[in-house]
């Protein structure tokens, strides 16, 4: 395909080859794909669900430009014909978001988080996982837009709801209370993040294995934690390789 504009036939073909999953399960299969849908031109694509899958190809890839150009068709494609209020509009809503922080548009995934939070909030329930999800990464966009209180707030919230309904041993539980110590961190809450990371190591040796990358990024928090609070001793303890802070990957 390679010098040849790909036709609206090769396009189905691509769509249909192409698969998304959030373990980067197909990841290696789908770069296979990625040079040839960089040829494809927007008015060939006349499936949302294809312009859906290209896009996450597009997002994994790090090409994030063209993964905003196919989720904006998508959501507009399926806010019409299935409505805003439909999951898999919300679902599309929810890469978009993602895909325009990842361009440095912060404002517009705050827009669109706080949209999707309120449309799920109405169609899912206030408590339902998805909902829960939706709020925690608005809550981290208020972080990365230095609205620090606000996430704090919202993480708490969050944070509440899912130790009861989803379990305090939950992967996305156990997540929000990372962010959430993140939070306190910028605030000079530091006791407050320093018992929230002790938490969430205790569960992760107990869930993950020991070299998972979110069990060594918490060991470095925690030892950051230590130090800021003046349990120098503590902090130095054997420390894991160098993995990225929840302050460097929030979310």
């Amino acid at each position: 395909m390679q010098g040849h504009r790909p036709g609206q036939l090769i396009v189905r073909l691509l769509g249909s080859s192409s698969t998304y999953s959030t373990d980067y399960k197909y990841l290696a299969f789908d770069r296979l794909l990625f040079p040839h849908l960089r040829q494809i031109q927007m008015e060939d694509v006349v499936e949302a669900g294809d312009h859906l899958c290209f896009g996450n190809v597009m997002k994994d890839a790090g090409d994030s430009k063209s993964a905003v150009l196919h989720f904006e068709r998508c959501v507009e494609m399926w806010r019409g014909l299935l409505g805003e209020e439909n999951r898999n509009t919300l679902a599309a809503m929810g890469n978009l978001a993602s895909s325009y922080e990842k361009i440095g548009s912060f404002h517009k995934a705050l827009e669109l988080k706080e949209k999707v939070l309120n449309v799920s909030k109405t169609t899912l329930g206030a408590e339902h996982r998805e909902t829960l999800v939706t709020a925690q990464n608005l809550a981290n966009s208020y972080t990365r837009l230095g609205r620090y209180k606000e996430a704090m707030e919202l993480g708490e919230k969050v944070l509440e709801a899912q130790r009861r309904v989803l379990g305090p041993e939950d992967v996305d539980t156990v997540r929000t209370m990372a962010n959430l110590a993140v939070s306190y961190k910028y605030l000079d809450q530091n006791q407050e993040a320093l018992d929230l990371e002790v938490q969430v190591l205790e569960i992760q040796k107990k869930t993950l294995r020991p070299e998972d990358p979110d069990t060594l990024r918490t060991m470095s928090n925690l030892a950051l934690s230590y130090r800021k609070v003046g349990r120098k001793q503590e902090a130095l303890a054997p420390k894991p390789t160098r993995s990225r802070t929840a302050e460097e990957d929030i979310g």
